[in-house]
């Protein structure tokens, strides 16, 4: 009865080694993968099209994901001025002067986009 338990526990174990091989560059492509997931989860479980993982990174499906993270950084005051590469520009008028930032894009699955900004930018 040891030795099946043994074998089954040795089984599992190099499992997980070969897919942890396989998928860590995946995972682990942007650091820490555990806000990510946070942000993934905060996605399926609401209706919510973008979620915040901090105050610098934002994650959306990959279905529909320029036209959500647009709506969603217009409604924090910015208005699009156009996309440039893989950047999206958005500017701001306050005291006179015109602000401008740019959210870039990174695919980090088949089913998320990352979107990168300077921190706490979109609250300025």
């Amino acid at each position: 009865m040891k030795n099946k338990l043994l074998i089954i526990f040795i089984a599992i174990a190099f499992i997980l080694i070969v897919y942890y091989f396989i998928f860590a560059p995946t995972i682990f492509q942007e650091g820490n993968p555990i806000p990510i997931f946070r942000g993934i989860i905060r996605l399926l479980q609401s209706d919510d099209n973008v979620a915040p993982i901090d105050s610098a990174r934002y994650i959306t499906r990959t279905e529909g994901s320029t036209d959500s993270i647009i709506l969603f950084v217009e409604s924090k005051g910015w208005t699009f001025r156009g996309q440039y590469g893989a950047g999206y520009v958005f500017q701001k008028q306050k005291n006179s002067m015109d602000i401008t930032i740019s959210i870039s894009s990174v695919q980090y699955s088949r089913y998320f986009k990352l979107w990168n900004t300077i921190p706490d930018s979109l609250y300025r």
